[in-house]
């Protein structure tokens, strides 16, 4: 029920969700900041976080807004197996299937909950991996991915500096990504 009232209120017009760690985000929406000065210009800002309800971020996500603008939805939060819900969830279950992911994943951050959560419940059609030959980053959701016959219609690198890095830093200058489709 709460599914359906919430699909018909939904506006047309773009979205954008990012999902960050709490930290990271209050740095990106400190006074000042690109991403707050965009606020109202570029885009609408609406921030979903662990302390708030499933029915607090239903409210937030049908908050009127300017239709011309994208609304850009921050998620901040930390997700524990000890919860029933967490914000990624919520807002997967009411916008599924999503046209776009990016996952720019650093080293050293797993992202299995994350992203069970985006694969199972989003059910994105299109995902752009980045970091793919950094160690520890999110290859292995590449490998996943094309073992359950995910199509590759892309794929490049990039490079940070085009001065080479001292030592074992060198690995990580040059960056490779991958588009991949859904075989659905």
């Amino acid at each position: 029920m709460a599914r359906a009232s919430l699909m018909a209120g939904r506006r047309p017009g773009a979205e954008i969700f990012a999902f960050d760690l709490p930290e990271k985000l209050s740095e990106s929406l400190a006074p000042g900041s690109r991403l707050s000065e965009g606020e109202g210009t570029w885009w609408n800002i609406a921030l979903l976080n662990e302390t708030q309800s499933p029915q607090q971020l239903q409210q937030v996500l049908l908050e009127p807004r300017l239709a011309s603008l994208p609304r850009l939805v921050l998620i901040s939060e930390h997700l524990e197996a000890k919860k029933s819900w967490n914000s990624l969830d919520v807002l997967c279950q009411h916008r599924q299937p999503v046209d776009f992911v990016i996952v720019d994943a650093s080293p050293n951050v797993i992202m299995e909950k994350e992203w069970i959560i985006i694969e199972a419940i989003c059910q994105p059609k299109r995902i752009l991996l980045t970091n793919l030959n950094v160690p520890g980053a999110a290859s292995w959701i590449w490998q996943r991915l094309t073992h359950l016959r995910w199509h590759e219609t892309l794929a490049g690198h990039y490079v940070l500096d085009f001065n080479p890095w001292p030592h074992h830093s060198e690995l990580r200058r040059l960056r490779k990504w991958a588009l991949l489709e859904s075989p659905i």
